[in-house]
Protein backbone atom coordinates (compact mmCIF):
# COMPACT_ATOMS: atom_id res chain seq x y z
CA UNK A 1 0.00 0.00 0.00
CA UNK A 2 1.59 3.26 -0.84
CA UNK A 3 1.30 6.79 0.74
CA UNK A 4 -1.46 7.81 -1.92
CA UNK A 5 -3.37 4.61 -0.80
CA UNK A 6 -3.10 5.34 2.35
CA UNK A 7 -4.19 8.75 2.13
CA UNK A 8 -7.02 8.41 0.40
CA UNK A 9 -7.91 5.46 2.99
CA UNK A 10 -7.80 7.93 6.05
CA UNK A 11 -9.81 10.54 3.96
CA UNK A 12 -12.84 8.12 3.05
CA UNK A 13 -12.60 7.26 7.00
CA UNK A 14 -12.57 11.17 7.85
CA UNK A 15 -9.50 10.71 9.33
CA UNK A 16 -6.66 13.35 8.97
CA UNK A 17 -2.69 13.40 8.91
CA UNK A 18 -2.83 14.19 12.89
CA UNK A 19 -4.99 11.59 13.71
CA UNK A 20 -4.32 8.62 11.01
CA UNK A 21 -3.64 6.25 14.34
CA UNK A 22 -7.36 6.03 14.84
CA UNK A 23 -7.30 3.40 12.59
CA UNK A 24 -6.15 1.15 15.17
CA UNK A 25 -9.41 1.60 16.90
CA UNK A 26 -11.58 0.36 13.84
CA UNK A 27 -11.40 -3.32 15.03
CA UNK A 28 -11.84 -2.54 18.76
CA UNK A 29 -15.22 -0.52 17.69
CA UNK A 30 -16.44 -3.04 15.22
CA UNK A 31 -16.20 -5.97 18.30
CA UNK A 32 -18.23 -3.62 20.10
CA UNK A 33 -20.82 -3.31 17.84
CA UNK A 34 -21.12 -6.34 17.06
CA UNK A 35 -24.16 -7.13 19.14
CA UNK A 36 -26.05 -3.79 18.33
CA UNK A 37 -24.83 -1.88 21.07
CA UNK A 38 -21.57 -0.88 22.98
CA UNK A 39 -21.77 -1.64 26.95
CA UNK A 40 -19.89 0.87 29.20
CA UNK A 41 -17.19 -1.62 29.62
CA UNK A 42 -16.56 -1.73 25.94
CA UNK A 43 -16.55 1.77 25.91
CA UNK A 44 -13.70 2.20 28.91
CA UNK A 45 -11.51 -0.17 27.28
CA UNK A 46 -11.50 1.21 24.13
CA UNK A 47 -10.97 4.89 25.28
CA UNK A 48 -8.78 2.99 28.01
CA UNK A 49 -6.51 1.66 24.83
CA UNK A 50 -6.61 5.30 22.91
CA UNK A 51 -5.10 7.02 25.73
CA UNK A 52 -1.95 4.66 26.77
CA UNK A 53 -1.39 3.73 23.52
CA UNK A 54 -1.38 7.71 22.48
CA UNK A 55 -3.92 6.57 19.46
CA UNK A 56 -6.63 9.57 19.89
CA UNK A 57 -6.04 12.97 20.99
CA UNK A 58 -7.62 16.24 20.38
CA UNK A 59 -9.81 16.10 16.86
CA UNK A 60 -9.47 12.36 16.97
CA UNK A 61 -10.70 11.58 20.32
CA UNK A 62 -13.52 13.26 18.99
CA UNK A 63 -13.84 11.10 16.13
CA UNK A 64 -13.19 8.15 18.26
CA UNK A 65 -16.49 8.97 20.49
CA UNK A 66 -18.71 9.56 17.52
CA UNK A 67 -18.07 6.09 16.45
CA UNK A 68 -18.79 4.93 20.09
CA UNK A 69 -21.71 6.89 19.19
CA UNK A 70 -22.89 6.22 15.75
CA UNK A 71 -21.81 2.72 14.10
CA UNK A 72 -19.43 3.19 11.28
CA UNK A 73 -20.57 1.21 8.03
CA UNK A 74 -18.95 -2.41 7.48
CA UNK A 75 -16.98 -0.49 4.37
CA UNK A 76 -15.43 1.69 7.24
CA UNK A 77 -14.27 -1.26 9.50
CA UNK A 78 -12.63 -3.02 6.36
CA UNK A 79 -10.82 -0.09 4.78
CA UNK A 80 -9.28 0.69 7.85
CA UNK A 81 -8.30 -2.81 8.46
CA UNK A 82 -6.96 -2.55 5.25
CA UNK A 83 -5.35 0.90 6.58
CA UNK A 84 -3.99 -0.37 9.99
CA UNK A 85 -2.61 -3.42 8.21
CA UNK A 86 -0.86 -1.52 5.62
CA UNK A 87 0.78 0.80 7.53
CA UNK A 88 2.10 -1.99 10.65
CA UNK A 89 3.11 -4.05 7.90
CA UNK A 90 6.05 -1.36 7.06
CA UNK A 91 7.12 -1.38 10.83
CA UNK A 92 8.71 -4.58 10.35
CA UNK A 93 8.73 -6.91 13.53
CA UNK A 94 6.87 -3.76 15.40
CA UNK A 95 4.52 -3.86 13.46
CA UNK A 96 3.59 -7.34 13.86
CA UNK A 97 3.27 -6.59 17.53
CA UNK A 98 1.29 -4.08 16.80
CA UNK A 99 -1.17 -6.15 15.36
CA UNK A 100 -1.21 -8.86 17.69
CA UNK A 101 -1.92 -5.76 20.29
CA UNK A 102 -5.09 -5.17 18.19
CA UNK A 103 -6.22 -8.98 18.14
CA UNK A 104 -5.61 -9.11 21.87
CA UNK A 105 -7.58 -6.04 22.94
CA UNK A 106 -10.25 -6.92 20.52
CA UNK A 107 -10.65 -9.99 22.16
CA UNK A 108 -10.60 -8.11 25.07
CA UNK A 109 -13.45 -5.75 24.16
CA UNK A 110 -15.64 -8.79 23.11
CA UNK A 111 -15.18 -10.96 26.37
CA UNK A 112 -16.01 -7.13 28.86
CA UNK A 113 -19.76 -7.29 28.55
CA UNK A 114 -20.75 -10.67 28.68
CA UNK A 115 -20.33 -14.07 31.06
CA UNK A 116 -23.59 -13.96 33.57
CA UNK A 117 -23.92 -17.11 34.92
CA UNK A 118 -21.00 -19.04 33.59
CA UNK A 119 -22.30 -18.19 30.22
CA UNK A 120 -19.56 -17.86 27.51
CA UNK A 121 -18.83 -13.59 27.46
CA UNK A 122 -18.13 -13.67 24.13
CA UNK A 123 -21.44 -13.74 21.53
CA UNK A 124 -21.73 -15.12 18.35
CA UNK A 125 -21.33 -11.94 16.52
CA UNK A 126 -18.58 -10.95 18.15
CA UNK A 127 -16.78 -14.23 17.93
CA UNK A 128 -17.69 -13.53 14.35
CA UNK A 129 -16.22 -10.12 13.89
CA UNK A 130 -13.02 -11.46 15.93
CA UNK A 131 -12.53 -14.49 12.90
CA UNK A 132 -12.77 -11.33 10.11
CA UNK A 133 -10.28 -8.88 12.13
CA UNK A 134 -7.98 -11.87 12.72
CA UNK A 135 -8.03 -13.08 9.33
CA UNK A 136 -7.61 -9.95 7.65
CA UNK A 137 -5.20 -8.45 9.70
CA UNK A 138 -3.34 -12.32 9.39
CA UNK A 139 -2.23 -12.91 12.79
CA UNK A 140 -1.62 -16.28 13.94
CA UNK A 141 -0.33 -14.85 17.06
CA UNK A 142 -1.28 -12.65 19.78
CA UNK A 143 -0.49 -11.98 23.36
CA UNK A 144 -3.33 -12.99 25.66
CA UNK A 145 -5.58 -10.27 26.95
CA UNK A 146 -4.76 -11.18 30.75
CA UNK A 147 -1.32 -9.67 29.87
CA UNK A 148 -2.22 -6.19 28.16
CA UNK A 149 -5.09 -5.37 30.98
CA UNK A 150 -2.47 -4.24 33.55
CA UNK A 151 -1.13 -1.64 30.90
CA UNK A 152 -4.82 -0.59 30.91
CA UNK A 153 -5.52 -0.22 34.92
CA UNK A 154 -7.88 -3.36 34.73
Amino acid sequence: MDDAQLKAGLEELGIDEDSWRLVALLPLVQVAWADGEIQPMERRIILGVAQTRGLAEGAGLAKLQGWLTDRPSAEAFHTARELFKGLATGLGDEGTGLLGEIVAFSEGVAQAAGGLFGEDPVTDPERDALQEITTMLGVEDSPSWAELCEDLGL
